[in-house]
């Protein structure tokens, strides 16, 4: 059974122009870029003081 109303706009859609997106995210005062990776932590370290 189909919802009423929704139409075409009830399917997700995919953005993959980069132009439209930096746009959206602009409007919606977001970054435009993802923040920088931090870097790679060490092994866990066990308990301290053994």
């Amino acid at each position: 059974m189909k919802a009423r109303g929704l139409g075409s706009r009830s399917r997700p859609g995919y953005l993959t122009q980069g132009r439209v997106l930096r746009r959206i995210l602009r409007h919606l005062h977001l970054p435009e870029r993802p923040p920088p990776q931090a870097p790679a932590s060490g092994p866990a370290q066990h308990a301290l003081g053994e």
